[in-house]
């Protein structure tokens, strides 16, 4: 993601990745242990130096060990199923050592939760910091852009997105039956920055 339509989107150079981890939630009697999956990416800002401020978000699935059970295992309200949906955001920062070697230190707010798939789901939300040691095999060369600034120039954007969506709901705990749930909506999105926007819509189901 090193091109110069990426850099004209947010001055800065994204990373995609994959990541894998185990979770220990200190009260394993009650909520088990989580390992879980996905994709993450993280923007740096503040190139071509050696230390940046970044954003992180991550999305994928969990597997979480001791769901609710009403005979074996009522204490835990949080979750209700084994397979959980996974979501975080964070920021920190990074520090290159060299071309190879990098840290970054992250803070970060999780949530598992089965969207609403059975009950009790009030889903398991935490924050946590984190240290880590990077190592690049083949480092990428960032050069600055000096090319004019197109969004300097450009007029603010502005669009209409309509969508249908569907899904399955439970029923609030403890009725165990389930509803499906769909409909369509509309959105309207006035652009204010290089990568945001203010929208407006409107659902119907």
């Amino acid at each position: 993601m090193y091109t110069r339509e990426v850099w004209d989107d947010c001055h800065c150079y994204p990373r995609l990745g994959f990541h894998v981890a185990i979770y220990d939630f200190d009260l394993n009697e009650i909520f088990g242990y989580g390992y879980e999956g996905g994709i993450n990416f993280i923007y740096y800002f503040g190139l071509l130096s050696k230390f940046n401020f970044l954003l992180q978000g991550k999305a994928g699935l969990s597997y979480l060990t001791k769901p609710y059970d009403e005979i074996n295992h009522p204490q835990n309200m949080s979750y209700s199923t084994h397979l959980n949906y996974l979501l975080s955001a964070g920021a920190g920062f990074r520090y290159a050592f060299s071309d190879y070697v990098e840290t970054q230190f992250l803070i970060n707010m999780n949530h598992n939760s089965n969207a609403a798939l059975t009950e009790p789901n009030g889903g398991i939300n935490y924050p946590a910091i984190s240290l880590a040691l990077g190592y690049t095999f083949n480092p990428v060369e960032i050069k600055p852009r000096t090319h004019p600034d197109p969004y300097l120039t450009a007029e603010n954007e502005s669009r209409w997105d309509i969508g249908l969506f569907w899904g399955i709901s439970s029923m609030p705990f403890p009725d165990p039956s389930q509803m499906p749930m769909f409909g369509v909506n509309v959105l309207r999105s006035w652009q204010v920055m290089r990568f945001g926007a203010v929208t407006a819509g409107r659902k119907w189901k």
